[in-house]
């Protein structure tokens, strides 16, 4: 992990990251890449969740098959269709 990715990434899974996590991502990011619009980078990144393009190339049917084979092969898997934008279980 690279040292950009690490405080960008470091906010709690479940939810976005406090202000205070932002503040301090925003004072890095402006201390450690003075040419970088990091107002436009925090843009973009939040804009990335509902990228289905990008969804797809990061965890699809084609860029992993093997995982998605195991969530076809069983039914309480298909629940993954309401939080993973790639995956569509298969038709019975």
């Amino acid at each position: 992990m690279t040292a950009i990715h690490k405080p960008l990434i470091s906010g709690s899974p479940a939810g976005p990251a406090s202000g205070t996590r932002v503040e301090s991502d925003r004072r890095f990011i402006a201390k450690a890449f003075p040419l970088l619009d990091a107002a436009a980078l925090f843009r973009e990144m939040r804009e990335l969740k509902s990228n289905a393009a990008d969804l797809a190339s990061l965890f699809s049917r084609e860029i992993t098959p093997w995982s998605f084979a195991r969530f076809d092969a069983h039914p309480e898997f298909a629940l993954l269709a309401q939080t993973l934008p790639g995956y569509v279980p298969p038709r019975a």
